[in-house]
C-alpha cells in the first residue's frame, strides 16, 4: 500500500525542493553553490524531469537545512495518508523529526 495518494515522486520531490528553496529566498545558482550540484541539474530535478539519487537528495537537504524526509513527503495534507493508517506519521501526515545530519551523515548544529 502506498503511503501517499500522489504517485509521481519526481514531481513531489521537485515541488518540495523548489518550495523550500524559494521560502529561503535562494536562487538555483545559490543552491547549486551550497549543495555542489549543477544548477541545470537542480532545475531538472525541480521540474520533475530527472531521476535523483538519495546521495544527491541528502546534499540538497543539507544545503536547505532540512531533513531528507522533508523532501519526500507532500506539503499538502490532502495528499498524505491519515495518521491512523500511517504508523510512521507524527499526526499531521508527515514523518516524525529525526536527527539533523549533513550529506555525509555527521550531526549538524542547527539553530
Amino acid at each position: 500500500m502506498s503511503l501517499f495518494k500522489r504517485q509521481n515522486w519526481h514531481v513531489l520531490i521537485g515541488d518540495n525542493i523548489r518550495r523550500i528553496r524559494t521560502e529561503l529566498g535562494l536562487t538555483l545558482n545559490e543552491l547549486s553553490l551550497l549543495s555542489g550540484i549543477e544548477a541545470a541539474n537542480l532545475s531538472r530535478v525541480e521540474r520533475g524531469l530527472r531521476d535523483v539519487k538519495i546521495s544527491t537528495l541528502a546534499k540538497v537537504a543539507a544545503a536547505l537545512r532540512v531533513e531528507l524526509p522533508d523532501l519526500l513527503v507532500p506539503d499538502d495534507p490532502d495528499l498524505a495518508v491519515p495518521a491512523d493508517t500511517n504508523p510512521f506519521a507524527s499526526g499531521d501526515g508527515h514523518l516524525p523529526p529525526g536527527p539533523t545530519r549533513d550529506a555525509k551523515g555527521y550531526d549538524l548544529d542547527v539553530d
